[in-house]
């Protein structure tokens, strides 16, 4: 269980490091970034139901 955990808070904290450099590399690109993150969100908050 403790695993599981850390292993999500791993990726949540890859994507959020590769988010940061996509909008800084891109700022144009930051809106389609919100709609993804919104998705991503909402498949996480889905799959813990």
């Amino acid at each position: 269980m403790n695993n599981d955990k850390r292993t999500e808070f791993a990726m949540v904290v890859i994507a959020a490091v590769v988010v940061g450099m996509i909008a800084v590399a891109h700022p144009a690109s930051i809106p389609v970034i919100g709609v993804v993150a919104a998705v991503v969100a909402l498949l996480l908050v889905w799959l813990k139901l």
